[in-house]
């Protein structure tokens, strides 16, 4: 009976040993998970600020591409307008000149066509 007593527990000591062995490891590989994983996510924070800076400069300079193109737009509609109204009056000043010269209706066409 003592034989069997003896026997146990050296199976009952290898068992704990073998136990001990894995949960050791165990923990071993929960760690290097544990430290895997602050790794991604440290690297998962880098690329996305990565990416809303590339994010906020493309729009920082599709707007500035806006800005110029309205800036631009409005240049040219001050112009367009600007050379308008010179041309009214060098209209106004052309009928002037032809009705002070006494020109006939139909030759006057002629001149303003």
């Amino acid at each position: 009976h003592l034989d069997s007593k003896m026997k146990d527990k050296e199976k009952d000591g290898t068992t704990l040993r073998n136990t001990k062995f894995r949960i050791s490891s165990t923990q071993n590989s929960i760690q290097d998970a544990k430290q895997r994983f602050k790794c991604l996510k440290e690297n998962y924070d880098d690329v996305k600020a990565e990416r809303n800076r590339l994010r906020d400069s493309i729009s920082d300079a599709a707007l500035e591409a806006s800005k110029k193109y309205i800036r631009k737009k409005e240049t040219l509609n001050e112009k367009l307008s600007e050379q308008y109204e010179r041309n009214i009056i060098v209209e106004r000043h052309l009928q002037h000149i032809l009705h002070s010269s006494g020109l006939e209706e139909n030759r006057s066409n002629v001149l303003t066509a």
